[in-house]
Order: C-alpha cells, then structure tokens, then sequence
C-alpha cells in the first residue's frame, strides 16, 4: 500500500488566494475579463468538506475539482500568486468553468492542429463571469455562475516541444479579452516571450480527459 503524501496536496492549495468572481468580496465584477497567466501545470484534486472528508456523487464516485495555478496581476512589483478553481461539473453544465477551459483547450488544439495541446504554463487564461444560470433552481440561494473562457497559447518551459502560438480568442460575444483595459499583468508571459519559470513536461494524464474525449459523463449538474 502506497503511503500518504506528508503533505495534502489539496491543503497546499487551499492555502494560496484563490481568484474570485464575487465583486462585493473584492473579485472580478460580472462582465470583466480576468487575465491570468498560468504558472504551472493545472491539477485534479479530490473535493473535501470541511472535515476533510472526499465527497461523493451518489454513484459513490469522488467530487473532483480542477486547480490552475496563475499569476493575477501584480502587488508591490511582483506577480500575485492565485490559483483558479472550477469543480468537475458534467457538460450538461457547458456555462461551468470546468466545462469551459474543456472547451477552450478543444478550440486551441483544433486551431493548432495539436490534438495533445494541453493548458499548461506560458500560456494566459481569460475567464469573465457572464451572468447567473436561472434555468436551474438556485443552490443555497445562489443561482450558478456562467462564464465565458479563452486561452492565449504561450511557449512552453524546456524540455517540452511547443513553439509560441497564434491568439486562440474568437471574439463569440463581441468584446475581446485581450484588449487593455487597465487590468493586465506585465508579468503574463507574451506568445515569442520566455514563460517565468521551468516546469517541465506536462503531467501524463491531462485533467480535461482524453483528446477527444467522447465516453460517457460525469454526474448531472
């Protein structure tokens, strides 16, 4: 039996800001681009509540939720470190932002011709809170957020392969995520500019699944 990391894994996370799209808390107000420079290699972790405990749907699999670590904006001269936190809904919620990233790596390996294209750090994230979901009943008395995701391909730490790529952003809602609008970050790293740190090759399993992912779905929003 494989021993227990000394450390859990999600708990390190948890220690870290995490970006909010809750503007009356100090996040990003609904229909702001975020732009978020991913600094390593996005995760798969478990869900837990507040007793630490992995929830589960009621097939008796374990809630997932998928972290990004990004770079938001800079504080006192230096990057601020964030990560970014969309839970494994199923793509009956295409508005989640899970369910978006999946969709904007799917764009970005269709435009690239690179079916093995995975987010990774170099590249740059922009994620905005659309609107509320109201053709669901509210959880908690919230409706679900829905969000709009594109990704800025970057190049890649060596020893990986990849060359800077061309703008991934489709403009669908005629506003453009990379415009400047006062919110960027000069440490985001450009597409032809180096990424600021070596994280190697990618992890073996990508967390969006398979690239072309067609089997089955995960548990029902």
């Amino acid at each position: 039996m494989t021993a227990a990391p000394e450390q859990d894994p999600l708990q390190t996370y948890e220690s870290m800001p995490a970006v909010s799209f809750a503007e009356a808390n100090g996040g990003y107000a609904k229909g702001v681009w975020a732009k978020l420079a991913v600094r390593d290699w996005p995760k798969l972790l478990e869900q837990k509540d507040d007793d630490g405990v992995v929830e589960r749907w009621d097939n008796g699999d374990a809630k997932l939720v998928l972290v990004v670590p990004v770079h938001d904006g800079e504080e006192n001269g230096k990057p601020v470190e964030k990560n970014l936190w969309a839970k494994k809904f199923g793509k009956k919620a295409q508005n989640s932002i899970f369910q978006q990233l999946a969709k904007a790596q799917k764009k970005v390996r269709e435009d690239l011709s690179d079916p093995l294209w995975r987010l990774g750090p170099g590249d740059v994230l922009a994620v905005k809170y659309v609107d509320d979901d109201r053709s669901v009943p509210p959880k908690k008395g919230n409706y679900p957020k829905m969000y709009a995701v594109t990704i800025r391909p970057g190049q890649r730490p060596a020893p990986t392969k990849a060359d800077p790529l061309a703008d991934s952003s489709d403009g669908s809602d005629g506003t453009d995520p990379w415009a400047d609008t006062g919110n960027d970050s000069s440490s985001e790293p450009r597409p032809g500019g180096s990424a600021p740190q070596d994280n190697g090759a990618p992890p073996a399993n990508d967390p969006f699944g398979a690239a072309d992912p067609s089997d089955g779905d995960e548990p029902p929003f």
